[in-house]
């Protein structure tokens, strides 16, 4: 491609400002159509020198069709939900694999052996131990997104559908262990033990892994688009 038809950097700063003005709001995404426009008009120009950069662009523009960018913006967002998905259900799965399974099979045992060695007297408080396990993970894990997420200025699909709040497949053993434990807080059968080992474990499982999905896309957002972040040079 001949030098005369490279773009400027006020050119390319203008392709970013006309993606926003066309509700393409993800700095990532953004990111990619500013490229492939790029790579358009300059083809365009190089091919007909008395084009100017406003007349190429609107050209290459009107090769998106009548929605313009929101049937791309649409797959995109199919396509990364659905290998988002596959990477978190992949970093869950990983705990019941080896060498992580072993950390799983520990979580478990502890659960059994404070349900079913400690004095009846004292049951309640095994359930009170897994709550409070429960919840302060959880808390510890939403503080340290919000931390990760406060970094990050410019908005990215990479990293939309994260979310600080209440990791919801923990929240049906919450009330499962805050209900059973309590309502008789003598006893613990071992259908009542059983369930507990595996709604704690689950639960710790899905927290564990959930903030290692965060972490892990946080980490690739920050390398692929180090200018969204507040840290970036």
């Amino acid at each position: 491609m001949s030098q005369s038809t490279a773009l400027t950097a006020e050119q390319i700063s203008s392709l970013y400002r006309f993606c926003a003005r066309h509700y393409v709001h993800y700095y990532d995404l953004q990111a990619e159509l500013v490229d492939h426009l790029a790579s358009a008009i300059e083809e365009r120009m190089a091919s007909q020198p008395r084009l100017s950069f406003d007349e190429a662009l609107e050209e290459v523009y009107k090769g998106f069709g009548i929605k313009g960018f929101a049937d791309v913006v649409a797959e995109r967002e199919r396509q990364l939900s659905r290998s988002n998905n596959r990477f978190r259900r992949e970093l869950f799965f990983n705990y019941f694999r080896w060498p992580k399974l072993a950390f799983t099979l520990l979580l478990a045992t502890v659960v059994y052996t404070l349900g079913k060695w400690f004095p009846v007297a004292t049951v309640q408080w095994v359930g009170g131990i897994c709550l409070l396990a429960i919840i302060t993970g959880q808390a510890v894990v939403s503080s340290r997104i919000r931390r990760m997420a406060r970094l990050q200025h410019k908005q990215l699909l990479l990293t939309q559908n994260i979310s600080s709040g209440v990791i919801w497949s923990t929240l049906f053993a919450q009330i499962w262990v805050s209900r059973h434990i309590w309502d008789e807080p003598n006893t613990l059968s071992d259908l009542r033990l059983y369930a507990l080992i595996l709604l704690v474990t689950l639960s710790v499982v899905a927290i564990a892994s959930y903030y290692e999905y965060c972490k892990a896309l946080y980490a690739r957002a920050r390398q692929l688009y180090p200018a969204a972040f507040a840290t970036a040079a």
